[in-house]
């Protein structure tokens, strides 16, 4: 196994071998969700907000947006995710197959930036994943540890295992 843990430090993992990193990060103690943010729970945007220039992943009323963000497509922004943290404050983001990062190469390296509006960019310059309305809590965690990992599933069964690293310029 430690083989394996060892080759996920920078590409990705698929199929079984996803599956084994999984059990292995379910396995570790404290491993349970600190976060659950779902299409179907997250507050309705005010008007204002929905009605605001730049679409999705613009930042919210109120909000300074970074000058040069880029606008995020529709397509990246994972509508449904778990956050599920450690007694380390490992992070890892499950959510249903995310068809956005399937451009990218599985021997990375792959990154991940927090934007001004709480949203964390994942996955490389060309093809990335947004998730939207991180707590400050979980983005503290995420600076603090530097890495998150990125768990896809289809069929109840994981199909990719992603370690994202941060960066400070990555998505600027």
């Amino acid at each position: 196994m430690s083989s394996l843990l060892n080759s996920l430090a920078v590409g990705t993992k698929q199929g079984a071998d996803a599956a084994q990193i999984l059990q292995a990060l379910v396995a570790t103690p404290g491993f349970a969700m600190a976060h659950n943010m779902t299409a179907e729970m997250r507050p309705a945007a005010p008007a204002a907000a929905a009605a605001s220039p730049g679409g999705p992943g613009a930042s919210p009323a109120g909000a300074r947006p970074r000058a040069g963000a880029p606008q995020v497509p529709k397509e990246a922004l994972v509508p449904e995710h778990e956050i599920f943290k450690n007694n380390k404050d490992a992070i890892a983001f499950f959510f249903y197959h995310q068809a956005s990062l399937d451009g990218n190469p599985a021997e990375g390296p792959f990154w991940f930036t927090i934007r001004a509006d709480d949203s964390i960019v994942a996955g490389t310059e060309e093809h990335f994943a947004v998730f939207d309305n991180v707590t400050p809590e979980l983005i503290a965690k995420a600076k603090k540890r530097g890495v998150i990992m990125l768990v896809e599933f289809e069929n109840q069964q994981p199909v990719r295992c992603t370690p994202c690293y941060l960066s400070s310029s990555f998505g600027a």
